[in-house]
């Protein structure tokens, strides 16, 4: 890989890593476009309000497997508050797959979001093989089963084919688990999902955890009949993927939903509980009650924490798209569309509509 410390005279894109949402999202957008774009970067300041600043192990391994699908490295590890990564040295790669491992519970999917754009923009005619290591259901980010069954659909009406398979799930604290996706493309198509209003057809869930399988069992057949009453006429198809226990690890149980509507798009709902005596009960009338909200916000669209990963591809696309979602409840979408505008001249806007709120992006021509 080209070492960081040549091309000093090409110019760099600076950016305040406290700029926005401030965190672990600015990072993989403002390097994976630096990647994709050939373009240096270099990010100061790095999730510096957070309790504990700097890159974290699951940020190194996002950044890095990032860089090497565009054959470039990148300095700094854990606790490092600025970075530069020499987008500008970025060359096709011949090899066709690469890992990564957090050596934690780190996101495996986010991971996936850093290097996802990276494999489209530097492999636009190939297919790439990704192997990602940590955690597949952790806190604080999308689990695998929303890659699987929301994300991956949404990309498809797109012309982004994404198939991600789940090795061995890996939860906190420990981590352990394995995602594999393959991504392919012959080209970004604009994505239109901006209906008021569209039925629900189908609706696919998975419950997973570790520890006892009867919470699991039970947790299924509360949501195949609490969703069958919520969407009457809808196919609902809810399956578990129980995982072993390993010694001295805590129980986990949680559910991803993914509800296709008429209007084609797929958008999602979950939830991941560690307590010791989960409420089944209580968990299952919530995820429900949040899918329906979702829907009923959403209409034809996608939920917002799908939007955050649509966005950018967005910016490529080969046409204008538009997006309805529920407002967003964090700054993460509004990061994606400041950087994505500034590195790539795309206009972006965010139009208000009642509950709801339709993102529209017109790519620079």
């Amino acid at each position: 890989m080209a070492e960081l410390a040549a091309s000093e005279n090409a110019a760099v894109e600076e950016v305040d890593g406290a700029t926005l949402e401030g965190g672990g999202q600015l990072l993989r957008v403002a390097v994976a476009l630096g990647v994709g774009l050939g373009r240096d970067v270099r990010v100061k300041n790095i999730r510096a309000a957070r309790s504990k600043p700097g890159l974290r192990p699951q940020h190194v391994a996002s950044l890095r497997v990032a860089a090497a699908v565009g054959g470039v490295s990148v300095a700094g590890g854990v606790g490092a508050v600025e970075i530069t990564v020499r987008g500008s040295q970025a060359s096709n790669q011949e090899q066709d797959v690469f890992e990564a491992d957090a050596g934690t519970a780190g996101s495996t999917t986010l991971m996936l979001q850093a290097s996802l754009p990276v494999c489209l923009l530097r492999r636009p005619k190939e297919t790439t093989k990704l192997r990602l290591k940590g955690g597949t259901n952790v806190p604080f980010s999308p689990g695998l089963d929303h890659a699987r069954l929301v994300l991956a659909p949404n990309l498809k009406l797109m012309g982004v084919n994404l198939e991600v398979t789940c090795v061995k799930r890996g939860f906190m604290p420990e981590g352990g688990g394995t995602l594999e996706a393959t991504i392919s493309s012959d080209g970004i198509q604009p994505i239109v999902l901006d209906a008021t209003d569209a039925s629900p057809e189908r609706i696919d869930g998975v419950v997973f955890g570790r520890g006892d399988e009867n919470g699991g069992n039970r947790l299924r057949a509360a949501l195949s009949k609490q969703l069958s009453e919520a969407f009457p006429g809808c196919l609902v198809i809810v399956r578990v993927d129980w995982a072993p226990s390993v010694k001295k690890s805590r129980g986990t149980l949680g559910a991803q939903l993914a509800l296709t509507t008429s209007s084609g798009a797929t958008l999602g709902a979950d939830f991941l509980d560690g307590s010791k005596r989960p409420n089944v009960d209580s968990l299952t009338t919530k995820l429900v009650a949040a899918l329906k909200e979702r829907h009923t916000k959403a209409g034809g669209g996608v939920d917002d924490q799908t939007a955050d990963q649509l966005a950018l591809c967005m910016a490529f696309a080969s046409g204008p798209s538009r997006l309805r979602l529920p407002k967003p409840s964090c700054r993460h979408l509004e990061t994606v569309m400041h950087f994505a505008s500034r590195f790539t001249g795309a206009a972006y806007d965010l139009i208000e509509e009642g509950e709801s709120v339709v993102l529209a992006c017109a790519p620079k021509t």
